[in-house]
């Protein structure tokens, strides 16, 4: 993946804390609660969304998604598990949705915080190389890729 130019996309996620025993997401006054970053190309989003993920899961045994425009409309939301990838598209204030749709005979579920912590179903989760190309379309040209399948949701 090479430098597309002017094209930056504006990066956003949750962070969750601890209180009273119970892992608490939202607004806080008291906690660091959210992440951000500019991501100048595709390789800088897949860097983030790794990152992001990643540190969310060892700190809090929870993975987080990475909004790619800052809880825009439209907008992309990538989870990094592992080398499997989640993408969550939402437009028209909500009311179009759409998540990726992976092997669909994978078993169990993975947490993921969006605005809230979610169980997503694992048959929803992607290869890395084909997350790269997903990443690639909606950094280039903000639209979703057809190198997968999409289920309304």
């Amino acid at each position: 993946m090479a430098d597309t130019g002017a094209r930056t996309c504006e990066l956003f996620w949750l962070l969750p804390w601890w209180q009273h025993g119970r892992l608490c997401v939202g607004c806080s006054q008291e906690y660091e609660d959210e992440g951000q970053a500019t991501a100048r190309s595709p390789e800088e989003v897949v860097a983030v969304v790794r990152r992001a993920s990643q540190d969310c899961r060892d700190r809090f045994g929870v993975y987080t998604a990475v909004s790619l425009e800052r809880w825009g409309d439209p907008d992309l939301w990538v989870t990094a598990v592992g080398e499997r990838w989640h993408f969550w598209y939402l437009a028209e204030d909500g009311a179009s949705s759409f998540r990726s749709v992976g092997d669909e005979s994978a078993e169990g579920s993975t947490e993921i915080i969006f605005t809230d912590i979610s169980d997503i179903p694992n048959a929803e989760l992607v290869s890395v190389a084909v997350a790269e190309v997903v990443i690639r379309e909606w950094f280039e040209h903000q639209r979703l890729s057809n190198v997968i399948r999409w289920r309304a949701c």
